[in-house]
């Protein structure tokens, strides 16, 4: 697994909202959203998933800079609900695919019955590997080189992974 600091191919965010009626926290926290995705794309290209409906305020929001996919998915946390890219013999990259329950609650993956891996996977034509096991992607990091620091009490925690 890269380390977060080392290069990338782009910076993948998901636009935060299921519905299409907005209150007015939702629509500060799109705001600073687009704000963000912006100031990115200054930099580096900057993906936005969209939820299935919502591409074109994402980019009406976002810019032309600013690409934007919809896919469904689980939780606009992307880092914990989606897929971790990680190295397979060095050079390839795949889509480390945990599963999501919302932190440690009881609730499906997500209203679509989906997880964000595989269509984020498809999306960037890299290989999804799927693992049956709860992981939100922000539990783990690691410098790349082989160390990987994980917080035990949300791996092994009952709601998550009961028994392990």
């Amino acid at each position: 697994m890269p380390a977060e600091w080392e290069p990338h191919e782009r910076c993948l965010l998901a636009w935060p909202g299921e519905d299409l009626v907005s209150t007015r926290l939702l629509t500060a926290a799109k705001l600073d959203y687009a704000l963000v995705a912006r100031a990115i794309s200054e930099f580096e290209p900057v993906l936005v998933l969209a939820r299935p409906g919502f591409g074109p305020e994402v980019a009406a929001a976002c810019g032309p800079r600013v690409d934007v996919a919809e896919v469904p998915f689980a939780a606009a946390w992307i880092r914990d609900s989606g897929p971790i890219f990680a190295r397979r013999n060095g050079t390839e990259i795949v889509a480390v695919d945990f599963e999501f329950n919302g932190w440690g609650s009881t609730l499906p993956a997500s209203a679509h019955g989906e997880t964000a891996g595989a269509s984020v996977a498809a999306l960037l034509g890299v290989e999804r590997v799927a693992v049956p096991l709860v992981l939100e992607g922000g539990a783990v990091t690691t410098d790349g080189e082989g160390t990987l620091i994980a917080v035990e009490a949300t791996i092994l925690n009952e709601n998550r992974n009961p028994g392990v």
